[in-house]
């Protein structure tokens, strides 16, 4: 309902207009909202990211902190306060094969549904 709503939302007033030159509405109308759902997953993991990050970075300040309490020498502590490169690496390396993931599973679905469409089509040709 949400996602309709927001659908909506970005719906324009010249749309309208547009939308008479469409020869297939309904298909056009579907794929806006399967692009404007695919943003919204983006947000929504690209956040999610952030928030993972935000608090990797407050541990590592918290390890730092408990190591210099400790008597750990300020260097090393100082050292796990910064995400290392090849972390941030792996991180993005993770988020873009989870986008190839949700990519091929889109695809195999369009393809399941447009091979159940041509087979209900030809079973309901040949009753």
């Amino acid at each position: 309902m949400t996602q309709s709503k927001a659908v909506e939302q970005l719906y324009l007033p010249r749309d309208e207009e547009f939308l008479q030159g469409v020869p297939n509405v309904s298909l056009h109308i579907c794929l806006q909202s399967y692009l404007v759902r695919g943003v919204f997953v983006e947000q929504e993991i690209f956040g999610r990211m952030e928030q993972i990050r935000t608090l990797y970075v407050k541990l590592l300040g918290e390890v730092a902190s408990l190591r210099a309490d400790r008597g750990v020498d300020t260097e090393r502590a100082a050292e796990t306060q910064a995400p290392r490169a090849s972390e941030v690496d792996g991180l993005r390396r993770a988020l873009e094969e989870s986008k190839k993931k949700a990519r091929r599973w889109t695809r195999s679905m369009q393809s399941l549904l447009s091979f159940r469409e041509k087979s209900s089509a030809h079973r309901s040709h040949w009753q």
